[in-house]
């Protein structure tokens, strides 16, 4: 810059001097080639105010100092203020050495009058997904109630174009709106001014206000109080606490210029939510992100050629659903598909066009390409609102102010949660001790500082705290983190110096491994590992592999997440986990011990066979001269060598052996009834088994049984052996300790919530039900069906076929006990939903037809129940030579039904089923049945005597009885014939 720069001045003060070339160093770091470059930048109003601070001729504003800042991308701290104080001290004690004569008067600044009109041009076709609020908002412009109004989010969730839309409203009633930029204390006062000269307040008014005691903020607002039209103020980002607190303790309290009035209302715009900062005579309305189909509607209305609703749904969702990063998106998309943007990079073969284009290239380029939407911001003279259009910028405007206000640690935060995943964060991720000795904080950590640094960033919205399901009772608060917010910050951090990287990155493999330390093996930790295990990957893809500070606290994290990963069945993630942490520990020397665990871990998800096994032996072996037999990874190894039947000694004896002694080890080292001691006590007992000792194997399962029946906590025993013994169980008839075990392992699955095993949850409640059933317990078959439904509506879509079969089921079950009302409902619920995709000849339809044909009977509406069972029979007849049991059960119903009152049609009805019958050949169930109705038939009209009719039926069961596997409904329906002969 200096070619664009006069000397120093050199008559000025040391330390106005010292300021000044301060700020030349810091806007030659950031790029700019001389002072005209920054004017553009800082403002051009600013100018000469630019070039005298640079030049050391005067020391400038603090808002001249703070955009200069801005512009150079640093924030004003402490130093600044220091220096800024210094520098004016010096310069004022200049003045006063320099004249000995009376002082004249200071030159009046002349009011810079700046349009209070509400930026009209900047409101969106419509403002979608805001409707309840923008009506609420509306009636209090009509009636004021007294209180102010505060809106309240995240940086780019919207807050502005709400407020416009407020104020679009207020005009068109006839109410005065005056829109106020409230970024600087000067602009509030002179627009606050500026709105009550608007009003009729003249200068002698306000003079003689003032010497009436009366402060210019209250004369201003006294007069807007008598107003002869109503207002709408609208106090567009008030994100500096010190800007939201000028002249009165608390905004809102009726001593400043942020109050309410009862003449007209007043609306603020903000990041911060902190209730308390805004006091009680407040309505504060949060301003989130929008959900995908308003996000589409958005995007629709800047790009409506830009692709169909859904594709528009999906980018939506992949921009999370700020309003910021809808309107950039949607801005390019239109520019591309109406304008000439991007004709050159079509040259190349490729031009963003559509939605599906753009949600493609963000994946790819990340947010920075989000920007290109706010394009046309860019001639904006003032950088902070050229910032706050700019998503990869406009929140680190709020880390600026927490950092001016003395909380630097903020921003650590901020950067630390940018090195994990989406997830929820646990408060381990920010473990004080890990941030201090990696020296991204203070040392010993001050943990009352971060917890006002973490107070801060929630009250700018910047991280939200939720509540997480931990297992059972216990829950745990998380924060949460705007995806693309995440994202802003990792691009600003990967633009820092290398050893600020370094720090951030050092710092969150520590707090990784501390928040990795609960045992993943655990079912009662698995809840908490869920939310853990995306930080753990995330960390692993972004680590720098070249140094090792962070990369082994890492790896040994990712490592605890492969064994989640694999105790709760998600094969899936546990074989990309394993294969990246093989990748990322290839730098590391071949006997490093996490080298070797790596190469163990990725051998049991990926290979088998002899190769399986030498990864086995050489990561056991290696890891055994480290660390002696009692280490837990040596431990690991060995049982996968064993489990894989590779075993050290020579025969069936050796190999019993060598398990027993890693089991006796692993119940030394973590207890009888841990997960990994139950793993090998299991291969011990197939290993009996497999040798021909199984005696001696059941006998180890039945004393566990006995021992497992008598312990009050189910819990402590490890879930897979649990669920093992319980079929073992029901395999053996021993049906109530059966039942016992299942109920525990399903309510220690319900408590993890572990998505993976839900098949496992979902089978279990199925032999549950079995079981019960063999037990001959209707009532609890009810209430275990009842249970599973309610399981499956949380867990399953409604269309789910198992939820329909299981919703049906327990509808039968509901008729057998008389309660045919809701059997009725359940099925008409059901047919209704499978009728959506599936015709009439479906077979589970037609069963959910034939069913409430039944309720239908019970509940005395015949007509009903025959028109549905007719339906079924005579438009699903099966093709000549197919048979269908579905088409079987529903005649036979039919025929059974209408006997007595038509047996003219039951007699059709059964001859057709004997014709279709003859057409499928071989033994067909139900043809014996069918002769038996025509025996019957024919003696109900006189044709056939009684005798005749019994010896008919006799020799057709004796037939029936002579087949090698006689069908159980026909063999019912035989016997249900004679009986009724007989009597």
């Amino acid at each position: 810059m200096g070619r664009s720069l006069s000397p120093l001045d050199p008559d000025a003060p040391q330390e106005v001097r010292e300021l000044a070339a301060s700020l030349r160093d810091i806007a030659t770091a950031a790029g700019y080639a001389n002072v005209a470059a920054l004017v553009q930048d800082v403002g051009r109003s600013s100018a000469t105010a630019v070039y005298d601070a640079f030049n050391a001729r005067r020391v400038p504003t603090e808002d001249v100092l703070r955009r200069i800042l801005k512009a150079c991308n640093s924030a004003y701290t402490l130093r600044w203020e220091n220096r800024l104080r210094a520098a004016r001290s010096a310069e004022a004690g200049a003045k006063t050495d320099a004249s000995q004569a009376e002082p004249a008067p200071p030159p009046v600044a002349p009011l810079v009058r700046t349009s209070l009109s509400p930026p009209l041009r900047e409101l969106p076709v419509a403002v979608h997904g805001r409707d309840d609020l923008l009506a609420v908002l509306r009636e209090r412009v009509a009636a004021p109630n007294g209180r102010m109004q505060v809106l309240h989010g995240l940086g780019g969730s919207g807050k502005t174009a709400l407020a416009l839309a407020v104020a679009r409203n207020a005009l068109n009633v006839g109410a005065q709106v005056f829109w106020i930029d409230a970024t600087t204390e000067h602009g509030i006062d002179a627009a606050m001014r500026q709105a009550a000269w608007a009003l009729g307040l003249t200068d002698e008014q306000l003079d003689d206000a003032s010497s009436r005691g009366l402060s210019p903020v209250d004369a201003v607002w006294d007069h807007l109080e008598r107003a002869p039209r109503a207002w709408l103020l609208v106090f567009d980002n008030v994100d500096d606490r010190a800007l939201a607190n000028a002249g009165c303790r608390t905004p809102g309290d009726g001593t400043g210029w942020l109050r309410a009035g009862r003449r007209g209302l007043t609306l603020v715009t903000t990041r911060i939510r902190d209730a308390e900062l805004w006091g009680t005579d407040t309505e504060r309305w949060p301003v989130d992100v929008l959900p995908p189909e308003a996000g589409a509607d958005v995007l629709l209305d800047l790009a409506p050629r830009a692709g169909d609703r859904e594709d528009a749904v999906r980018l939506a969702e992949t921009l999370g659903g700020l309003p910021l990063a809808l309107r950039h998106a949607g801005a390019m998309l239109r520019r591309t598909t109406e304008g000439t943007a991007g004709l050159l990079s079509a040259r190349q073969g490729f031009r963003v066009r559509t939605f599906a284009d753009y949600g493609a290239e963000f994946g790819a380029s990340g947010i920075s390409f989000l920007d290109r939407g706010a394009r046309q911001a860019l001639d904006l003279d003032e950088t902070e609102v050229r910032h706050r259009a700019l998503v990869s910028r406009t929140w680190e405007l709020s880390l600026d102010l927490l950092e001016q206000s003395g909380l630097p640690e903020a921003r650590v935060v901020m950067r630390v949660l940018s090195c994990f995943g989406l997830d929820p964060f646990p408060l381990d991720l920010l473990d004080p001790a890990a941030l201090a000795a990696s020296g991204v904080i203070g040392s010993p950590p001050d943990v009352d500082r971060l917890d006002r640094a973490l107070e801060a960033l929630n009250a700018l919205c910047l991280v939200d705290v939720r509540e997480v399901q931990l297992g059972g009772a216990g829950r745990a608060n998380h924060l949460t983190v705007h995806r693309l917010v995440l994202q802003a910050t990792r691009v600003r951090l990967d633009q820092e110096a290398p050893q600020v990287r370094r720090d951030v990155g050092r710092a969150a493999a520590a707090a990784l491994e501390v928040a990795a330390a609960p045992a993943p093996e655990l079912d009662a930790n698995w809840a908490y590992w869920r939310t853990l295990s995306g930080h753990a990957t995330s960390a692993l893809a972004g680590v720098d592999l070249g140094d090792e500070s962070a990369l082994l606290p890492v790896l040994r994290s990712a490592l605890r997440c492969f064994a989640y990963h694999w105790f709760v069945r998600d094969f899936a993630a546990g074989e990309t986990l394993a294969a990246d942490v093989l990748a990322a520990s290839a730098g590391l020397p071949d006997d490093h011990a996490l080298r070797l665990i790596a190469r163990d871990r990725y051998a049991l998800a990926y290979l088998s066979g002899e190769a399986e096994c030498a990864e086995y032996r050489t990561a056991w072996q290696g890891l055994r001269r480290q660390f002696g037999d009692l280490d837990p990874d040596v431990m690991i190894s060995h049982h996968n060598l064993l489990a894989r039947g590779a075993w050290g000694g020579e025969d069936a004896a050796a190999r019993v052996e060598e398990t027993y002694d890693l089991l006796l080890r692993r119940t030394r080292v973590h207890g009888e009834y841990h997960p990994y001691t139950f793993l090998t006590w299991w291969l011990y007992v197939d290993t009996l088994a497999e040798v021909g000792r199984a005696d001696e194997a059941e006998e180890l399962v039945d004393g566990l049984s006995a021992r497992i029946g008598s312990t009050a906590e189910l819990g402590d025993v490890a879930l897979e052996t649990r669920h093992r013994l319980a079929h073992w169980l029901d395999d053996r008839e021993r049906f109530e300790a059966a039942e016992q075990l299942y109920r525990s392992v399903l309510a220690t699955l319900d408590t993890a919530g572990e998505p993976s095993r839900r098949l496992e949850s979902q089978g279990l409640r199925r032999c549950l039900q079995k079981n019960l059933e063999r037990q001959g317990r209707d009532k609890d078959v009810l209430a275990a069906r009842e249970e599973y439904v309610a399981w499956l509506a949380e867990n399953v879509p409604a269309d789910d076929h198992e939820r329909l079969n299981a919703t049906h089921e327990y509808a039968d079950c509901l008729k057998d006990a008389g309660r045919y009302a809701a059997a009725e409902a359940l099925l008409r619920q059901v047919e209704e939903i499978r009728r959506g995709y599936a015709d009439d000849a479906s077979p589970a339809l037609r069963d959910d037809r034939h069913c409430l044909a039944h309720v239908l009977f019970a509940l005395g509406r015949r007509e009903e129940a025959l028109e549905l069972v007719r339906a079924s029979v005579s438009t699903t007849e099966p093709p000549e030579g197919v048979f269908d049991d579905t088409y079987r059960r529903h005649l036979f119903c039919l025929v059974n039904t209408v006997r007595r009152t038509s047996p003219e049609e039951a007699e059709r009805r059964t001859r057709e089923y004997l014709a279709w019958a003859a057409t499928v050949g071989g033994t067909v169930p139900g043809v014996l049945a069918a002769e038996c109705v025509l025996a019957l038939l024919a003696h109900d009209a006189g044709a056939l005597p009684a005798a005749d009719a019994r010896q008919r039926l006799e020799t057709l069961r004796g037939r029936h009885q002579e087949n090698d596997s006689p069908d159980e409904v026909e063999t019912r329906l035989i016997d249900d014939y004679c009986t009724e002969l007989a009597s």
